[in-house]
C-alpha cells in the first residue's frame, strides 16, 4: 500500500507532536527527580536533582570530628561524585527512551551513555537518506 505525500506529512507531524509531548514529560520528570547516595559508612549523604545540581549534603553523627580533614573531604567528594554519576546514569537511561525508533542504539556508547558525536552522525545520515529526497523537490517540502 502506498501513501500520498499528504499522508506522509500528516504522519510525520503526528510523530513530531508525540515526540514534543514526550520531551515535555521528560523535562517535568527531571524537575521532580532527586537522587541520594550515602557513603559506605553511612556518615555522608549527598542529594542531586534532575539537573545534576547538588541540593543536599549531610554528615551524620560526630565521627567526622576525629577524622583528618583530608579524609573527610575525600569522603564527601566520593559521595557527591557517586550521587552525580548515579543521577547521570538514571537520566541517560530515561533519555534513551526519547530517542526516535529510527535511531536505534546509535548515539549511545556501550555503557548506555550519550555519544553526541555518534548521535549527530546518525542524525545527518537520516537527513541525507535518499528516501527523503522528495522534500527537496519543488512543492515537496513542508
Amino acid at each position: 500500500m502506498t501513501y500520498s505525500v499528504d499522508d506522509q506529512i500528516e504522519q510525520a507531524a503526528a510523530e513530531l507532536r508525540e515526540q514534543g509531548r514526550r520531551i515535555m514529560d521528560f523535562q517535568a520528570e527531571l524537575d521532580r527527580r532527586s537522587t541520594t547516595v550515602e557513603s559506605k559508612d553511612r556518615m555522608v549523604s549527598a542529594t542531586v536533582n534532575g539537573s545534576g545540581r547538588l541540593t543536599g549534603l549531610s554528615i551524620k553523627g560526630n565521627r567526622y570530628r576525629m577524622m583528618p580533614p583530608a579524609e573527610l573531604a575525600n569522603l564527601v567528594l566520593e559521595t557527591v561524585n557517586a550521587a552525580l554519576d548515579k543521577a547521570s546514569a538514571e537520566t541517560m537511561a530515561a533519555a534513551k527512551a526519547l530517542m526516535p525508533g529510527s535511531f536505534g542504539g546509535d548515539g549511545m556508547d556501550a555503557d548506555g551513555n550519550l555519544d553526541l558525536e555518534q548521535l549527530m552522525k546518525t542524525a545527518m545520515e537520516k537527513i541525507n537518506d535518499p528516501a527523503l529526497r522528495w522534500l527537496d523537490t519543488p512543492g515537496g517540502g513542508i
